[in-house]
C-alpha cells in the first residue's frame, strides 16, 4: 500500500487505497470493494476532493509516476478526467516525461488541486472545470529525480484564498535538505 485516502461517500465512508498501478475503493464498515482502476503506472500521490459531479461521493485526483493526473468519481472509480504533465529537457536537450511528485487538494470545496513534478514545476488545476489553471517552473537545478512535496496554508496575501508551499531538497557541502 503506498497511500491511503478517507472519501465521503453521502453518509458511507470510504478509503480509497493506492498500492502499484492499482486504486481501489474500500467501504469503510463492511471491508467490501466498491471499485477498482488501473492506472498507467504506478500512483505516486492522491487527494480527496469534494463531490464535483453530485453523486453525493468525493472524487479522488490522483498522479502517476509516468506523468498522469487523473481524476476519479469516489462513487463508482469512473474516469472523469486526465491530462498529463509536459515532457522535460536535460542538460543534453534530450526529452523525458516528467514525473508527479505530489498532489494536494488547495480548495477542495471548489475543486482546486496543486500537483508538483520532480523536475521542479507546479501546477494548479480546477478538476470541477477540467483545466489547468497554471503551470510555473519554481527551480531548474538539481537532479531530476528529487521529491518536490507541496502542502496548502492559509492565506497570507489576503486574497481569500490558501496559498502553496514547496518544499525542494537541495545538495551542498553540508548534504541534503
Amino acid at each position: 500500500i503506498s497511500g491511503l485516502e478517507v472519501v465521503d461517500a453521502g453518509g458511507s465512508q470510504r478509503v480509497v487505497i493506492s498500492s502499484g498501478r492499482q486504486l481501489l475503493s474500500v467501504d469503510a464498515r463492511y471491508g467490501t470493494v466498491d471499485w477498482r482502476f488501473g492506472a498507467s503506472s504506478a500512483v505516486a500521490q492522491m487527494t480527496a476532493v469534494s463531490d464535483i459531479n453530485g453523486d453525493g461521493a468525493d472524487d479522488v485526483f490522483a498522479g502517476t509516476a509516468d506523468g498522469h493526473l487523473f481524476l476519479l468519481s469516489g462513487k463508482t472509480g469512473d474516469l472523469r478526467w486526465q491530462t498529463k504533465l509536459p515532457k522535460i529537457k536535460d542538460s543534453t536537450a534530450s526529452e523525458s516525461q516528467s514525473k508527479v511528485s505530489s498532489v494536494v487538494a488547495m480548495s477542495a470545496e471548489d475543486g482546486k488541486v496543486a500537483a508538483t513534478s520532480i523536475d521542479g514545476r507546479v501546477s494548479l488545476f480546477d478538476v470541477a472545470k477540467c483545466s489547468k489553471d497554471w503551470d510555473v517552473e519554481i527551480t531548474a537545478s538539481g537532479p531530476q529525480s528529487q521529491n518536490f512535496p507541496v502542502t496548502a496554508v492559509p492565506d497570507t496575501t489576503g486574497d481569500g484564498l490558501p496559498e502553496i508551499l514547496g518544499i525542494k531538497g537541495a545538495s551542498g557541502p553540508r548534504g541534503s535538505t
